[in-house]
């Protein structure tokens, strides 16, 4: 995990107690992004594409301002 991904958003450990480092920040924000996207559009029919790269520029956003102190 990297700054620009904002880092681990549920780092946690395995079984045996090694550490896992989890979804990144900017993944789990994306993924946010996309079913607060289809759940307020109601529009299933959105491109794919067109869908992760508004999820992603969310995110990434998202990301700015929290670096920001926004």
């Amino acid at each position: 995990m990297s700054k620009k991904d904002g880092g681990s958003a549920f780092p946690g450990h395995t079984i045996d107690g090694r550490p896992t480092p989890g979804i990144s920040l900017r993944d789990y924000f994306a993924g946010q992004a996309v079913t607060g996207t289809l759940v307020a559009s109601g529009d299933l029919n959105i491109g794919i594409s067109v869908l992760a790269d508004l999820a992603y520029n969310i995110a990434d956003a998202m990301l700015k301002a929290r670096e920001d102190g926004s």
